[in-house]
Order: C-alpha cells, then sequence, then structure tokens
C-alpha cells in the first residue's frame, strides 16, 4: 500500500502479506493480526518522522519487490501534484517479496 498523505505532505509505504498461520491468536509471526509487515515507511528509523520522497518509495520498491505495477510512481506523482488523499488504486499482484 502507498500513497500521498496529505496531512503530512509526503509518501507512505507499507508492504505486507497474509499470515499463513493456522493459530492467528498464538501466532509468532502476525501476533493475530492475520498479516505480516514486511515494511512500514513508519518504522523506518532512517527516515525523519517517516516522511518519504518519490525517491524514497522507489528505491524502497526496488529493494524489498522483484516487480511492481509500472504505473504506480505515476500515479503517485499525479496524486503528490493534486495533493489528493485517500485516494484508492487496486492493481493486480506483480512479483515478490525479495
Amino acid at each position: 500500500m502507498t500513497g500521498w498523505d496529505r496531512p503530512l505532505s509526503s509518501f507512505f509505504l507499507q508492504i505486507g502479506h497474509e499470515c499463513e498461520c493456522d493459530d492467528d491468536e498464538n501466532c509468532g509471526h502476525c501476533g493475530g493480526a492475520g498479516e505480516v509487515w514486511i515494511y512500514d515507511n513508519l518504522a523506518d528509523k532512517q527516515l525523519p518522522f517517516g516522511r518519504m520522497t518519490l525517491t524514497d518509495v522507489d528505491k524502497k520498491l526496488a529493494t524489498l519487490l522483484t516487480a511492481w505495477p509500472s504505473d504506480v510512481i505515476r500515479a503517485l506523482q499525479a496524486d503528490q501534484l493534486q495533493d489528493r488523499g485517500n485516494e484508492i488504486t487496486r492493481y493486480d499482484a506483480v512479483g515478490e517479496i525479495k
């Protein structure tokens, strides 16, 4: 999940997948949430206050994923230029987590 955070005037990025555990409540991977986060910009200590630039998003995608939809960066640029928040665009799954 990625997009433009209007109140913070920066991009955000979260990469995760559904947990494959049988017992969500006692799962050591997801802690019962049902989803395992591979990356969350708010937890990234290298980013000031978790704020990401478009370059940061592009580099992180390249670091963590084998592929991603080709128009994601263009869509993020449009979100920023139009100061659009809460926009939801769904893409088909592409690539895998490295």
